[in-house]
């Protein structure tokens, strides 16, 4: 049993569709589950044994080899799908959110609750948003689009990031909040319960729960019914005490939701429903609020540099 710990910065979700052309043939019988959760706040040391404990799980559950393998950044677990040595993966709920229309959800982490946890700007002592400004904010790398998520979702703003912090971005959460208790950084996006910590703003985002997804075809298919079974019945060590639940991926996509910034359409009404004297307004039903879905093109996306 190897866990092999890699780095890198983006990950390109096509090479799931590429894999799909695979020939039954080329199949391998060694399965290769991966770990990008930063959100999970594990050292280096404790991401090892996760993903290692999660591994010799499976592979005693469904009597064939699995390799677990932790990943800094996406873009190296992107690597190893198309060298097809991974075929699953444990994704943080950021992450997972701007992916979700590529993969098959299999199961989620239990720990968080079904609606995952509450993550907010914080600080190390009480303050505000015009105090700090042009102070550094750490960003755990979470996501290539992280700060979408904090400027449309927490700020709900169309002012760049760039305008009110000195950006700086962190391997992991763990990192990230140390750079805040250090004094390298004025605030850090993170749990609204992590400890000694306290919000700088208001609002928060309720960020799902990691999830388990099959992430390539490159696996017989009468395994994922066995896969998914084995995932439930695990309880793993730090992070996934509680194992694994069935989830939903339209949590995910209801979050991905969150990073982008909301339209105004006005829809077209017939002239008999237009106010006809001085009092009268159009109904409520004629104005919507447009959420615009993902497309093809967000999964390519050039991420923003901090």
């Amino acid at each position: 049993m190897s866990v092999v710990h890699l780095s890198g910065r983006l990950f390109i979700l096509a090479s799931a569709l590429l894999l799909s052309a695979l020939p039954a043939s080329a199949r391998t019988a060694k399965l290769g589950v991966g770990l990008f959760a930063p959100e999970l706040g594990l050292t280096p040391y404790e991401q090892f044994d996760e993903i290692d404990r999660l591994a010799r799980h499976l592979a005693t559950e469904l009597g064939t080899p699995v390799v677990g393998r932790s990943y800094k950044v996406p873009r190296d677990l992107g690597a190893d799908l198309r060298a097809n040595r991974v075929q699953l993966a444990l994704i943080g709920g950021f992450h997972l959110s701007s992916m979700s229309g590529v993969v098959k959800l299999l199961a989620v982490a239990a720990g968080g609750g079904a609606e995952g946890s509450r993550w907010s700007l914080m600080a190390a002592q009480q303050t505000n948003l015009r105090a700090v400004r042009g102070q550094v904010l750490q960003l755990p790398n979470v996501s290539p689009a992280v700060a979408d998520f904090v400027e449309h979702g927490l700020l709900e703003s169309n002012i760049s990031l760039l305008k009110l912090f000195k950006v700086a971005s962190s391997p992991g959460l763990f990192s990230a909040v140390e750079a805040v208790r250090l004094g390298a950084a004025v605030a850090v996006l993170a749990p609204v319960d992590t400890k000694g910590l306290v919000p700088l703003l208001p609002r928060t985002l309720r960020v799902p729960p990691p999830g388990v997804v099959l992430l390539s075809s490159d696996l017989a298919p009468e395994l994922v019914e066995p896969l998914t079974r084995a995932l439930l019945s695990y309880r793993g060590g730090k992070s996934l005490a509680s194992g694994f639940v069935t989830g939903e991926l339209r949590t995910y996509q209801g979050f991905a939701a969150a990073r982008r910034r909301q339209r105004l359409a006005l829809v077209p009404v017939a002239p008999e429903a237009l106010p006809l004297r001085q009092g009268q307004w159009l109904a409520p039903q004629t104005v919507a609020l447009e959420l615009p879905e993902l497309t093809v093109a967000d999964l390519f996306a050039t991420v923003r540099p901090p």
